[in-house]
């Protein structure tokens, strides 16, 4: 059944005052524990159904029932959980050539270059552009 995380998910909500559905931080913790199992005993084409199944309930308490924050919480927990991202490939795949992916690794400084702005006596590094005078508003 691929719907059996969702409907476990469904028995971890509560209402709260306002009669919105919300999820306890147990709970949350609950559902990851869940969804570790899961991946434990299911498949990859299995646990990838149950999760999308999970994001549905998540969409439909955001949309419907008008309850994001329980959404929010269903979403933290499948983000927390490695091999829910995994089972939903949101990784990106290690070996695929991304020119896109590497500009922005690149522009960000993310391959361990440490990046910052010139100061005001400082010339502009090669292919940037510096104001040539100070900017005020």
């Amino acid at each position: 059944m691929t719907d059996a995380l969702a409907n476990a998910a469904s028995l971890l909500l509560t209402r709260g005052d306002d009669q919105v559905y919300q999820l306890t931080e147990d709970g949350e913790r609950h559902l990851c524990s869940l969804i570790e199992a899961t991946a434990v005993v299911d498949d990859a084409a299995q646990l990838k159904a149950k999760v999308a199944s999970l994001l549905g309930l998540a969409q439909a308490l955001r949309g419907d029932e008008g309850a994001p924050l329980a959404a929010a919480a269903i979403e933290r927990a499948l983000h927390a959980s490695p091999t829910a991202v995994k089972a939903l490939e949101l990784i990106r795949p290690t070996g695929v050539d991304d020119a896109k992916g590497r500009a922005f690794e690149a522009f960000s400084g993310s391959g361990g270059t440490v990046k910052r702005a010139p100061t005001g006596h400082e010339p502009a590094p090669p292919g940037s552009f510096k104001p040539p005078r100070p900017i005020r508003s």
